[in-house]
C-alpha cells in the first residue's frame, strides 16, 4: 500500500503471528513497479520508481523472507532520460535482468526499451534500445504508415540524429 505517496510493503510471519513492514522505502514518495516473490533463492524482489525532491529514479530492493535487506541497487541513467515502468525476471539465483520503455525525465511516453544486468555485488550493465533500431517493431502498422515512419528514421538518420518516437507502452506478465 501508501502512505503519503510513499511506498509500504508489510510481510506476515505465520511461525512467530508477527507483521512487519519491510525497512527502507519510506524515505521519497515513489511507484512499486514490482513486487516479486522468488521461491529459489528465498527472496522478495521489489522495484521502485522514486520521485521525490532529493531523489529520483528506479531502485531495487531484494529482502528475505525475514524482512532483512540484502541488496539495495540504484538504476542510475543519463540526466535527460527514465525508466517510466519496468519488470524484474531472474535469469538464476544470482544474476537478474531489468527491462521497461525509457523516455524523457518525467514524460509517460517511451522513446525505446532499457535492459539492465543485475549481478550479485550490485554492480549492473544497461543498454538503451530506440524502437527504430528494433527490426520487427513497427509490424503491427499498416504498409503506409510503415513505410512513412521508415523514411523518417532515414532521414533522421541522414542528419546524423537519434530518430524520436513517443509511445505509450507497458509491460505486462503474459
Amino acid at each position: 500500500g501508501y502512505h503519503t505517496y510513499r511506498p509500504i510493503v508489510g510481510i506476515y510471519d505465520f511461525s512467530t503471528t508477527r507483521p512487519q513492514i519491510l525497512p527502507g522505502l519510506m524515505n521519497e514518495p515513489g511507484l512499486l513497479q514490482q513486487l516479486k516473490r522468488n521461491e529459489n533463492s528465498k527472496t522478495i524482489d521489489l522495484l521502485l520508481n522514486i520521485q521525490g525532491k532529493t531523489q529520483r529514479g528506479m531502485w531495487y530492493k531484494s529482502y528475505s523472507y525475514s524482512g532483512d535487506l540484502i541488496s539495495n541497487v540504484q538504476l542510475q541513467f543519463p540526466r535527460k532520460q527514465a525508466l517510466i515502468n519496468g519488470r524484474i525476471e531472474r535469469l538464476d539465483n544470482e544474476n537478474l535482468m531489468i527491462v521497461g520503455p525509457y523516455g524523457i525525465r518525467n514524460s509517460p511516453y517511451s522513446r525505446g526499451l532499457f535492459v539492465g544486468l543485475i549481478d550479485t555485488e550490485g554492480l549492473y550493465l544497461s543498454k538503451f534500445i530506440n524502437y527504430a533500431d528494433l527490426p520487427n517493431f513497427f509490424d503491427f502498422m499498416r504498409d503506409r504508415r510503415k513505410a512513412r515512419i521508415n523514411r523518417r528514421i532515414a532521414k533522421r538518420r541522414e542528419k546524423d540524429k537519434e530518430p524520436r518516437f513517443h509511445f505509450k507502452v507497458l509491460l505486462q506478465d503474459l
